[in-house]
């Protein structure tokens, strides 16, 4: 049986508020199993870990490709002029 989270636990594993999570949840960014009874009010939700994971690696930063020293856009210079108007 995998482990499942609370949203609770997810939230505060992801370092944002609760309502956030909800609001992943009813989004279908991460995937939940609704566990209340039926017929209840409240959903009260489960996060699987697999979905949780997964959340996490699509989220994660990607490195941005090397590039060489000389390749990098420069900025032209502005180049003043002046006019004469006598």
């Amino acid at each position: 049986m995998p482990d499942y989270h609370t949203p609770a636990e997810v939230a505060k594993r992801l370092r944002v508020s609760g309502d956030l999570v909800g609001d992943l949840i009813r989004r279908g960014a991460i995937p939940a199993i609704d566990v209340s009874p039926p017929g209840s009010k409240r959903p009260t939700y489960r996060i699987s870990a697999d979905a949780l994971s997964a959340y996490e690696r699509s989220r994660q930063a990607v490195p941005m490709p090397n590039r060489e020293v000389g390749a990098r856009a420069r900025r032209r210079k502005k180049v003043m002029t002046t006019r004469e108007y006598f």
